[in-house]
């Protein structure tokens, strides 16, 4: 194209040139970016390259390609054609066309905005405030970028504008939220800090709100810092800020993760001063009983099933402040008996649970006032699981979801209690009887009967489209009892058919996923991966790798860790350079011309693996 237009006279592309973009906007939207980049020469008005930009990132905003490939070569197309731009324009005409390229970082991924916010700053130093903030609130959502985000607001703050206006706040809060970062190494200190670079926003005239108070706090508890980010949530209820919702749920969760019986009882103690709701804090106790007994069940040298006593201390607890009878319609024992004292409880095996979180939360329990309160969804959840948890006979298992199974589709019928478990919890109680199957060997095609029962009716949701109510994933369809299942629940049922070396019903579920149009994850991936690569079968595990890179998905590194489990890793690779190559000599001269438009025979994100990207064979070896 740009050889035909190069043909014509310097004169007459001065004079087709609009008409040329109006008719391909017009009969050909999706060709309005190839055209205008080999049409540049000579240069077009700068106001009318600016509404071309526009259009063209509006229909990459709106445009949903099929494959992750064609999205990666649509922004990779976007970021040349803007380089390109930025290159051709004089200096004193970039201002023009500035701020079309800042809503077109908007829309392209935060590596390529990356990029073209290097290159635009080479050329045009001093940008617009506006831009700035485009570009700023892009590198603020990914880890890797949130430094060079950070320096921008610096810049901008500098320069005398106020951090606390509503969109400079906005960016504040999305660079404080919680991330996290497979490169780090332990014992590193990461490349962004949220305490320093929060205190550093503060000396520049900041004001923090209840939002970025709330990330604040999130991101202390991602990295480790719970002690802190509970002493402060305390320090901000009592100076008078009134903390939501989501800033004490996101405290409780640090507690928990961290398995420390202290950092519980402060949590009770933040949640009792911001005033949270009563059953809301109880079901946060009962969920802090279930991850300390979760956690110490998967402690080292014990396997799998992780099973334990975990039901009725937590009963116990739970009687103290909620009603028996919505809890006793989905169990099939009698929970008055379970409560009564007999001797073989007193010769249980004791676990550490239940000598530090189970007093701390049977206390806060014992020391709230006031009748017994009906529990909610959330609160039925909790103990369902735990219940599960708790079945050491894989038969009874068995036999406990068919008699939850028949309850849910029961009161399904009569619209009952059954919707809101479902809405409420989405597929946590579904996964907990398929995680409970993953340590019995033998049960392996029940979890997959499991899965069948939640793809029932919910198609639509599994294929994450949209319905008529906006469902959402992990939610049931109209009409069905069983959530639809989720990207975690995938995982969890394809790990467990591969580490129960059920190969042919793994890839029965990958058939089932093809047919109904659903994209597989990353982590879903990888977890095929990794289980081809524990059992050596280096050519399933090639053939893989290849379909991965077909569909344009990055590899991350837990993509690298799997492979590395590869004995041969050598001839792995060797395999797959030559499937490549033999895909390569089979495809579509269509492709092929479209590829090497983009500026290469494989864009950038799509790169196989080689053997650069690996860890060295030492490290693979560990």
């Amino acid at each position: 194209m740009r050889e035909s237009w190069e043909r014509v006279r310097v004169k007459t592309r001065r004079k087709i040139w609009g008409p040329a973009i109006l008719s391909t906007i017009r009969y050909h939207p999706e060709k309005t970016a190839s055209v205008l980049e080999a049409t540049l020469d000579p240069l077009p008005p700068s106001y009318a390259v600016r509404d071309v930009l526009a259009f063209v990132t509006k229909r990459l905003r709106r445009d949903a390609a099929a494959t992750a490939r064609e999205r990666d070569q649509q922004a990779f197309q976007m970021l040349r054609l803007a380089n390109k731009i930025i290159g051709m324009f004089p200096v004193w005409l970039l201002p023009v066309i500035e701020d079309a390229i800042g809503m077109l970082a908007d829309a392209l991924p935060v590596k390529h905005a990356n990029q073209l916010y290097s290159s635009l700053t080479m050329r045009c130093p001093m940008l617009r405030r506006g831009t700035k903030l485009h570009f700023a609130s892009k590198l603020a959502r990914l880890a890797e970028y949130k430094p060079k985000a950070l320096e921008i607001l610096h810049e901008l703050a500098d320069q005398g504008m106020n951090l606390n206006c509503r969109a400079s706040a906005s960016i504040v809060t999305t660079l404080l939220k919680s991330f996290s970062e497979d490169g780090e190494k332990e014992g590193q200190e990461p490349r962004f800090s949220p305490p320093r670079a929060l205190e550093s926003l503060v000396k520049r005239g900041f004001s923090p709100n209840i939002i970025t108070v709330t990330a604040f706090l999130d991101s202390l508890c991602e990295q480790g810092e719970v002690s802190e980010a509970l002493r402060l949530g305390l320090v901000v209820v009592e100076n008078g800020v009134e903390l939501d919702r989501r800033a004490w749920l996101h405290l409780f969760r640090g507690a928990k993760s961290s398995v420390d019986v202290a950092n519980v009882v402060k949590a009770f103690e933040v949640a009792r001063v911001a005033d949270a709701p009563e059953v809301d804090v109880l079901n946060q106790g009962l969920h802090s009983i279930f991850c300390f007994a979760d956690s110490e069940s998967r402690e080292r040298m014990r396997h799998a099933p992780w099973v334990q006593p975990l039901f009725v201390p937590m009963l116990e607890v739970y009687a103290l402040r909620f009603d028996l009878e919505p809890l006793q319609q989905w169990l099939p024992d009698s929970l008055p008996l379970l409560l009564t004292p007999t001797e073989e409880a007193g010769r249980a095996r004791t676990w550490d649970f239940h000598q530090t979180v189970l007093p701390a939360v049977g206390e806060f329990f014992f020391s709230t006032e006031g009748p017994r309160v009906p529990p909610n969804a959330t609160t039925i959840a909790v103990m369902l699981r735990a219940y599960i948890k708790s079945i050491d006979d894989p038969y009874k298992l068995l036999s406990f979801y068919q008699f939850f199974k028949s309850r849910l589709e029961e009161q399904e019928e009569k619209h009952i209690a059954a919707r809101t478990l479902v809405e409420t919890n989405g597929t946590l109680i579904h996964d907990g009887f398929i995680l409970a199957i993953a340590g019995h060997r033998l049960l392996s095609r029940h979890a997959v009967q499991i899965f069948g029962d939640m793809l029932k009716g919910n198609v639509a949701a599994a294929r994450g489209g949209e319905t008529e109510g906006g469902q959402e994933e992990g939610q049931s369809a109209a009409g069905t009892a069983h959530p639809a299942p989720s990207a975690f629940t995938l995982t969890v049922l394809l790990r467990t058919l591969l580490i129960n070396r059920e190969q042919f019903l793994a890839r029965q579920i990958i058939e089932i996923l093809d047919e109904l149009d659903i994209e597989p994850k990353l982590e879903m991936w990888n977890t095929l991966l990794k289980g081809y690569a524990l059992q050596q079968d280096v050519q399933e595990a090639v053939q893989l790798l290849h379909g991965m890179e077909a569909t344009g998905l990055q590899p991350d590194a837990s993509t690298f860790r799997a492979f590395a489990l590869l004995h041969q890793q050598g001839r792995a690779l060797r395999m797959m350079e030559r499937m490549i190559e033999r895909s390569r000599r089979t495809m579509p001269a269509s492709e092929l011309q479209a590829l090497r438009d983009l500026g290469g025979d494989v864009p950038p994100k799509t790169r196989p693996v080689t053997a650069d990207m690996l860890p060295p064979p030492a490290a693979a070896s560990r």
